[in-house]
């Protein structure tokens, strides 16, 4: 029973063992900054040598969302739907620091660095990774909460930074939804061609609600869902801008819970291309060509050299 005790808390409190923690200063941040990297199992978990080169994962609140994107990129990748893939978790001395930019009336005493954090992110995280680690260019960028809120805010101000972007219940609600008021600009006059995002949305609302009637409402406990349908409707509005975007409402799962189902559908329809529809019939056809079900998605405008 101790031996049981010990290693389940062994467990919650760590990366999985084939992975690797990684601790160097940010001279951005001015501080000793740690990440957790998981390398795929067909590697082999192997450091920097490999059979190919992957596209990788940035993931918020790593210590968090660790565990479970591994588990759902290795049962994805084992099962055809999606390429191996890296994974890098940022742990953040303080997330509300981090994730949040400049300050909110309704959290006084914080003053968000979210635009140092992502210079950080840009400048001296991607570069490490890319130099160190067999990477395809194809990145993915995962939040949630005030996660998803610098997701979201990342797509509107820096689009290139990122190929896919998935915000879990994002806290758009941030200093009067600003984010939401600067995207109703931006979303109308640029280009979003190449880029995705997928939004997942938890049930933050008062019984009896639904996704129509809480947007009249005026209340504190449902603004995070109000400011996530705002933002969806502006994008919904802009289809010209070719953004590659969904969003999902989860009626039965809390802003807690919408985590773990939000990173595997975002995952499912980032890589919705990549399972091989193929039948018995097909096969015993002597004349069926495998190669015509090899389709390059119109959203993939570059080569990814996802292997």
């Amino acid at each position: 029973m101790l031996l049981f005790s010990f290693c389940v808390q062994a467990q919650e409190n760590n990366p999985f063992t084939i992975d690797f923690e990684k601790s160097s200063p940010s001279k951005i941040l001015g501080e000793q900054r740690k990440i957790w990297i998981h390398i795929p199992n067909s590697n082999e978990g192997n450091d920097n040598t490999g059979k190919g080169h992957y596209p990788v994962i940035y993931l918020l609140d790593g210590d968090a969302n660790f565990n479970s994107i591994v588990s759902i990129t290795e049962f994805m990748s084992n099962a055809g739907l999606c390429p191996p893939m890296i994974v890098v978790g940022i742990l953040h001395p303080d997330r509300m620091t981090d994730l949040t930019f400049g300050t909110d009336k309704e959290t006084p005493g914080i003053v968000g660095r979210g635009d140092k954090f992502m210079l950080y992110v840009e400048k001296e995280l991607i570069p490490y990774i890319e130099s160190n680690y067999q990477t395809a260019s194809y990145k993915i960028f995962i939040g949630h909460s005030v996660g998803g809120l610098t997701v979201v805010n990342t797509l509107i101000h820096h689009p290139d930074l990122f190929d896919a972007y998935v915000s879990l219940d994002g806290a758009l609600w941030w200093n009067n939804q600003q984010i939401v008021t600067v995207a109703k600009m931006i979303l109308a006059n640029k280009n979003y061609k190449g880029k995705t995002l997928f939004m997942a949305l938890a049930n933050r609302m008062e019984r009896g609600m639904d996704t129509l009637q809480v947007q009249k409402d005026t209340t504190e406990s449902t603004e995070l869902i109000r400011s996530n349908l705002e933002f969806i409707r502006y994008v919904s509005n802009n289809k010209t801008n070719q953004l590659r975007f969904k969003h999902k409402y989860y009626e039965d799962d809390n802003h807690s819970s919408v985590r773990l189902i939000g990173e595997y559908d975002a995952l499912r329809f980032i890589f919705d291309y990549y399972k091989l529809n193929i039948y018995n019939s097909e096969l015993d056809d002597p004349k069926f060509k495998l190669d015509s079900l090899l389709v390059t998605p119109k959203y993939m405008t570059k080569n990814y050299n996802i292997d």
